[in-house]
């Protein structure tokens, strides 16, 4: 094991690298290495490790300097010389701290000492309503928020790696989850805070406030996307109609007085400038561009293969500001399992053309829609590649991600298998092992989407998972979760398509039959909760928990009822089952057949039952 002297380092970064050593597999003695940093600052940028009796690490900042430690280590010997350039001045990763998953402090900070190690130099917090506000006990009331001394305690740990901790906030939509309490008169229509209401803007100013004390940047984001509706509710009842650009200016205008009071610099996520034709070619109109106020705009997309798609959407924005900043997308908001893939090839078009127009701030999102089902750590190769991308050095450096995780980059995107089925299995992220495990045996819904044949893959899925759940490492449990989701799916992907054909035969033997697969299903599936549970209380808090087990134990229930009618059918006491009765429509709206081609939704409400639109993000 190598041994590192840190004697001669700056007190706070010791202390780092001291904290890093359990998870990159090093001991700080001090009959060890001598570790070093040089403190360079040139023209160039350039930062660089040199391994000989000494250590040696030249780097401008605490970011680079993890990188280039752990890309020492993953090569370390004598004689080993390694040099590279980042391309961007700010490189983050947004995690989700609002979909029902809030991750917990120990979760945190080991994935601060990851994007450490990987050369990132920023965390943004997305929380709707998850903070702490002084006298607002019902904002993020039963939802995990994170307390005051949480922030500060972990933006001083950040700091320490060189890692700046933003806020990223909501200040007009996307605040659904306090509609229910005593705030639901001061919202507009859906999720969108009513403008030109004085109540609005003492609730921000308290926001503002808030993370004005808590965070030491000054950097904030402010939200304001995907308002779509704005103006339409209770605002066009109380003053009539308003053209919603106007509404807009006029809100973006009264939040910055409010950011500059506290002395923050606000950016925003751009989409509202440029609807309806956000990822077109349109530009706002001359009016609305001379009436932007001083914000960073940022520019997100996370759907495109092209590198010309994000080159024109980049130029578009250029037109209009020159505080521009690009945030990709790391694709964990379909389900359990990732699309590190697509993400990849997104990701990797996506900066070249930001790194060719000359944006120097980027950060990855990591979004966790309908329930925060998948593990933030799922999405590492993502984050490893990015960075990759996001420097120049003289090779590709993927050895520090194994030090890290136990697996190679190529190994570790097992993580993507269980939504890799079906004939074709494309490159865009659908997510059957999402819609296939909640898919109602006796509705089959999605019957429609699944080709008889395509689920045995999963057995061979679960296999692979579960050896690389063996590794040592302390996110082996992603791949263990995954395999036991796997075991499942590999009776549940097809058990609609089975059930009914058992069920039309009215062959004894085969009603039998599928009543013990529901037998092996129903256990598979409360070993899988077990194996969930355990994964989200090792990264979350455990409020949000209780939508998964509703969820996860809600199936459970409805396979034993189904289980139940079947024996009943069988043993003749009932006559018929009606919902096997009813044909199978094609989710595609085909009239010849059906589409049997994996497919994206997205919505635990959408998939469970066509009566269903419970409101369980």
């Amino acid at each position: 094991m190598v041994k590192f002297n840190v004697d001669f380092l700056p007190e706070d970064l010791a202390d780092a690298v001291a904290s890093l050593s359990s998870l990159l597999g090093y001991d700080v003695s001090a009959d060890g290495t001598v570790l070093k940093r040089i403190c360079e600052d040139d023209i160039n940028g350039l930062a660089y490790v040199s391994v000989s009796d000494e250590c040696v690490i030249g780097c401008r900042n605490k970011a680079s300097f993890f990188r280039l430690l752990g890309i020492a280590l993953a090569n370390y010997k004598k004689g080993f010389v390694y040099s590279e350039k980042a391309k961007a001045d700010e490189f983050g990763f947004m995690t989700d701290c609002s979909r029902n998953a809030v991750q917990n402090i120990e979760s945190l900070e080991r994935l601060i000492g990851m994007l450490a190690v990987l050369g990132y130099n920023s965390l943004y917090l997305y929380t709707e309503d998850t903070y702490e506000i002084e006298g607002e006990p019902f904002f993020g009331y039963m939802r995990g928020r994170f307390s005051a001394e949480e922030i500060r305690d972990l933006d001083k740990y950040a700091a320490k790696f060189g890692i700046e901790l933003i806020p990223c906030i909501q200040t007009l939509a996307h605040l659904n989850c306090i509609c229910r309490w005593k705030y639901n008169d001061m919202f507009d229509c859906n999720d969108i805070l009513l403008v030109d209401d004085e109540r609005t803007y003492e609730l921000i100013d308290k926001m503002l406030k808030t993370v004005s004390r808590n965070y030491s940047t000054r950097k904030v984001n402010i939200g304001m996307d995907e308002a779509y509706m704005l103006g339409r509710g209770k605002y066009l009842d109380k003053h009539g109609y308003r053209d919603a650009k106007e509404l807009m200016r006029r809100h973006l205008s009264r939040v910055l007085q409010i950011a500059e009071k506290y002395g923050l610099k606000p950016m925003m996520w751009s989409d509202m400038f440029f609807s309806p034709d956000y990822y077109g070619d349109s530009c706002p109109d001359e009016e609305q561009t001379e009436n932007i106020p001083d914000v960073d705009l940022v520019y997100w997309d996370y759907y495109h293969l092209d590198e010309k798609d994000y080159d024109r959407c980049i130029k578009k924005h250029l037109k209009i500001t020159d505080n521009l900043i690009f945030a990709g997308g790391a694709w964990k908001w379909r389900g359990f399992a990732p699309a590190n893939k697509y993400s990849i090839a997104t990701t990797e078009a996506a900066l070249k053309a930001a790194f060719a127009n000359g944006i120097k701030r980027i950060f990855i999102t990591g979004w966790g829609d309908n329930g925060g089902e998948c593990s933030v750590f799922a999405v590492l190769p993502t984050l490893s590649a990015a960075a990759r991308f996001g420097y120049n050095g003289d090779r590709p450096v993927k050895d520090a991600f194994s030090l890290l995780t136990g697996a190679t980059e190529e190994e570790f995107l097992a993580v993507d298998l269980p939504n890799d089925v079906g004939p074709e299995r494309p490159l865009f992220p659908h997510n059957p092992s999402k819609y296939a495990f909640y898919n109602d045996p006796f509705l089959r819904m999605y019957d429609s989407a699944i080709r008889p044949g395509d689920g045995k893959v999963y057995g061979e899925y679960a296999h692979r998972l579960a050896l690389l759940g063996r590794r040592k490492s302390s996110i082996s449990y992603v791949f263990k979760t995954l395999g036991r989701l796997c075991e499942v799916l590999e009776l549940k992907y097809e058990l609609g398509i089975n059930t009914e054909k058992a069920y039309r035969s009215h062959d004894e033997k085969a009603i039998r039959d599928i009543i013990a697969v529901y037998d092996e299903t129903i256990k598979r599936t409360e070993r899988f909760l077990l194996c969930y549970r355990k994964q989200w209380l090792s990264e979350n808090k455990p409020f949000g928990m209780e939508i998964q087990e509703i969820r996860i134990g809600g199936l459970v229930a409805r396979l034993k009822s189904c289980r139940e009618r079947l024996k009943s059918f069988s043993d003749g006491k009932i006559e018929r089952i009606e919902e096997l009765e009813e044909k199978v429509l094609d989710l595609g709206g085909k009239t010849d057949g059906y589409m049997q081609m994996p497919m994206t939704s997205c919505s635990y409400a959408d998939i469970v039952s066509p009566a269903s639109k419970l409101p369980l993000f």
